[in-house]
């Protein structure tokens, strides 16, 4: 999700593609988006190729709060990717 790229999505025909290099499977994937993710990523700066950047254009690469708000939980032993990939591909 945080190396999404704007030509990933089509607004036109609802759909996310998600990259091979991103799947657990190794195959890239269509996701159908939902009126409310539609309007969400149509409010959206399109300041750099990317869907989620930064205000210097560079896409996010760590998630501190994510790890942050585990340690608060006391979950231990999850990670971004594996807790937040079925997440993102059904939401």
């Amino acid at each position: 999700m945080l190396t999404l790229r704007w030509t990933d999505v089509d607004v036109m025909h609802r759909k996310l593609t998600v990259a091979p290099a991103y799947t657990k499977s190794g195959a890239s994937r269509t996701v159908s988006l939902n009126s409310v993710v539609l309007a969400a990523v149509s409010q959206l700066p399109k300041c750099s190729e990317f869907v989620f950047a930064k205000p210097n254009g560079k896409p996010y690469h760590a998630i501190r709060g994510f790890c942050a708000a585990c340690q608060r939980a006391d979950v231990i032993g999850v990670t971004p990717p594996s807790a937040l990939r079925h997440t993102f591909t059904t939401r």
